[in-house]
């Protein structure tokens, strides 16, 4: 039987007092979460975070009393064994909030998913998954939502459902995702649902019981990071497509890929963008 989150931390050196503060922020966070979502909140992403610090904004929380929410939060996801911690890529400067740093190129990813070798049903299932995540910018957390009506072979497109926090979109595939994707439902998928006898209509599933992937998700990242070092985790990857977005479309139609509601969402990978050429030209051209 797994450990308590408030035995957890005194296991990990926290005194009892502090535990128990952390326990009831942490309750907190899950009560908030659980009337924005239907997901665990121990699966909670980057995105769903925003959120939250929006809605502690609203509380007239200071800037202060979100950051100690955020450490706790770190703590909360990795008791919970997040394969992405999101409270890792939280970082309040003043009021000001930044999104993880993109620093993955167009080739980084290219060569991510070119080298990324399956070698069995669930490899198989995961080049898939992988191949959605760089080319069309789909969350981790979306992945588990998306079912097999919202797959248009014929048309060569994904449909991701809104939902409280995004707007629906519908995305192009790529002429090599296809072939990947029709190996996947007639001989991949099949295979995989009469291994863990749960019929459903997600277009991924899991070998296990349960119809979460975030066991799947935790596993395939850590076979990516040996492929690529510069990955830190399947966020860095989203923002970094959307900054390519902004800069080959413009805010709007990078916002309606993202499944953005509001552009000032997208605006912060106009300013990621902008950071990055400065970051590149002190590279090549040091004062």
């Amino acid at each position: 039987m797994k450990t308590t989150f408030e035995n957890w931390l005194v296991a990990n050196r926290k005194d009892l007092k502090t535990a128990k503060k952390y326990k009831v922020v942490s309750a907190s966070f899950e009560s908030w979460f659980s009337h924005h979502s239907s997901e665990k909140p121990q699966n909670a992403n980057f995105e769903d975070l925003l959120c939250y610090i929006d809605y502690c904004k609203s509380k007239d929380n200071s800037t202060r009393t979100i950051q100690g929410k955020m450490t706790i939060l770190r703590q909360y996801f990795t008791y919970h064994n997040h394969p992405n911690n999101p409270a890792d890529e939280i970082d309040l400067k003043g009021t000001v909030r930044t999104i993880p740093n993109a620093n993955l190129t167009t080739q980084d990813l290219d060569q991510l998913y070119e080298n990324y070798q399956p070698f069995n049903l669930i490899g198989h299932r995961n080049k898939v998954m992988l191949g959605m995540v760089i080319y069309q910018g789909i969350g981790s957390g979306e992945l588990a939502r998306i079912e097999l009506e919202d797959l248009q072979l014929n048309k060569g497109t994904i449909h991701i459902k809104g939902t409280r926090k995004t707007n629906s979109r519908t995305i192009e595939l790529k002429a090599f995702q296809l072939l990947d994707l029709q190996n996947y439902l007639m001989k991949v998928r099949p295979e995989i649902t009469k291994i863990n006898h749960q019929p459903t209509q997600q277009l991924f599933i899991s070998m296990g019981k349960g119809a979460g992937l975030h066991n799947s998700i935790s596993k395939a990242l850590k076979k990516l990071k040996q492929i690529e070092p510069k990955l830190q985790s399947f966020q860095q990857i989203r923002t970094s497509i959307i900054t390519k977005w902004v800069k080959d479309h413009g805010l709007r139609k990078a916002q309606y890929l993202a499944g953005h509601k509001y552009v000032s969402s997208t605006e912060k990978y106009q300013q990621q963008d902008q950071e990055n050429l400065l970051n590149q030209l002190d590279e090549k051209h040091p004062f």
